[in-house]
């Protein structure tokens, strides 16, 4: 009996595991999609980087490991060798209109609920020619809001969006105060950040702290200038924990325009890094080669 009890446990914990790693690695904002299972690993840092830098992703040999995965196929995101801001690697995002099980989505997150309530963002973006304009909306940089499911709260869209419409960046924000929203009851923002230059990178640092209140902090720069300074404001929701950062590609209206002609979207990520609010604009801004 005892050995019987021990062979069902087992078995249990076998088919409790092939579930885990079996299931879709993929997220979206709404009930009923599941959970990403992959469990982000300690980076060994570089000893030249600043100690304020909690995270680093250089994408010279691998992608890195991520809590979140939002993607479907090889080509979803992969090292490339050939367009590099430093190193000898950069990430390559692709997105192609029939990429199942989301033909509208190639993304990486962080895990949510580790962020601070006031850190510093850096990454470089690269545009090939081929990413030509368009007027649907391609989010590139999302800081997505971990609902307060115990409170009834289902997923939203994301409080804060660096993305590319019409050849030209936009900075989406979305706020709100109250305890519980749903998806569009909350205050909206839309922000122009000027052209998309192609075949060129462009080096973005973020400084946030956040807050639904007027205590609130974003600074955006591009280049080493200031596109953004939104001091005492909110950028948040009012939930339990942090937003969350997201890289990729999230063309989130793409199966909602059938005769659109774009047919795959790719763009270029390198020099990623996420630190605490010890850093500065000079310590995001060097690049490790």
């Amino acid at each position: 009996m005892k050995y019987r009890k021990m062979v069902l446990l087992l078995c249990a914990t076998c088919m409790y595991s092939f579930f885990m790693v079996s299931c879709e690695k993929t997220i979206d904002f709404y009930p009923g999609v599941p959970k990403s299972v992959a469990v982000s690993s300690i980076l060994k840092l570089p000893d030249t980087l600043d100690a304020s830098v909690y995270q680093y992703y250089n994408f010279n040999s691998t992608i890195g490991d991520w809590y979140e995965v939002s993607q479907c196929c090889v080509w979803s995101a992969s090292v490339d060798k050939q367009i590099v801001r430093a190193g000898s690697g950069s990430m390559k995002v692709e997105l192609r209109r029939n990429d199942l099980p989301n033909g509208h989505r190639s993304e990486l997150g962080t895990k949510p609920g580790v962020q601070n309530e006031d850190g510093w963002y850096a990454v470089s973006l690269y545009f090939p020619s081929s990413f030509t304009s368009d007027s649907i909306d391609d989010c590139i940089i999302q800081w997505q809001s971990l609902p307060d499911f115990t409170f009834g709260e289902q997923w939203r869209s994301a409080p804060l969006c660096l993305g590319v419409s019409n050849d030209k960046f936009f900075l989406d924000t979305r706020t709100s105060a109250k305890r519980v929203n749903a998806q569009g009851d909350y205050s909206y923002n839309r922000s122009d950040l000027g052209l998309v230059e192609k075949n060129k990178w462009s080096d973005w640092v973020f400084h946030i702290k956040w807050s639904y209140d007027n205590s609130g902090i974003l600074e955006i720069w591009k280049n080493k200038t200031k596109l953004v300074s939104r001091i005492n404001l909110p950028n948040s929701f009012n939930d339990a924990n942090y937003p969350y950062f997201k890289v990729g590609i999230y063309r989130y209206d793409w199966d909602k325009i059938a005769n659109n002609p774009i047919t795959s979207r790719t763009v270029y990520v390198d020099e990623l890094k996420i630190a605490s609010k010890a850093a500065d604009l000079q310590k995001m801004s060097s690049v490790i080669n």
